[in-house]
């Protein structure tokens, strides 16, 4: 739909049921794909967008990954989404928002990693009990990696494998410094 600002609107909607995303992509971890997406943007002197997506199962590796979601949103240098996993083997919330805006741009990503069986989706296929979850956290603004100034945190690291659980608290990343100085401290 065009608008006599010179504007247009968009919305759409799109399903698949077994479509082979590998194939088509070139990718031969990746298999078939069953997911419907849905959409509108606003294009004009600013882009506004939203876009929500079910994916119903994925392949990959030979594992089928099942009950993921996900939304999206952008105005125009500003983005959010979220994605979470209720897949037996693979369940996680994740968030994160950038606002390319500022002169400094900034960027924020959280991750709760509840449940990852690697032996499941073939990560780790020696052990038949191998297990992870933990926190991640991630804040910064810079415009490239020469002046980036945040924290990447993960906390309650926790693995299980046969006979024993491998435990951390919490591990920070802190990068910091001015024009002339940068530096990064574990």
């Amino acid at each position: 739909r065009r608008y006599e600002s010179g504007g247009m609107s968009v919305v759409g909607d799109v399903a698949t049921r077994a479509l082979d995303l590998g194939k088509t992509l070139n990718i031969p971890k990746l298999g078939r794909i069953d997911a419907y997406v849905e959409g509108n943007a606003n294009i004009g002197e600013r882009m506004s967008a939203e876009l929500s997506t079910r994916v119903d199962g994925i392949e990959y590796n030979s594992y089928r990954f099942e009950h993921i979601d996900a939304e999206a949103q952008m105005n125009g240098g500003e983005y959010f989404a979220t994605v979470s996993s209720a897949d037996e083997n693979l369940q996680f919330d994740m968030s994160g928002a950038m606002n390319l805006d500022l002169e400094s741009p900034t960027y924020n990503l959280s991750l709760d990693l509840y449940h990852a069986d690697l032996h499941a989706f073939g990560i780790n296929k020696r052990d038949t009990l191998s297990t992870l979850s933990m926190n991640v956290g991630f804040e910064a603004s810079g415009r490239s990696i020469d002046d980036l100034v945040g924290e990447l945190s993960i906390a309650d690291v926790e693995y299980q494998y046969p006979g024993n659980i491998v435990t951390t608290d919490r591990m920070l990343l802190s990068m910091y410094g001015e024009e002339n100085f940068r530096a990064a401290q574990l």
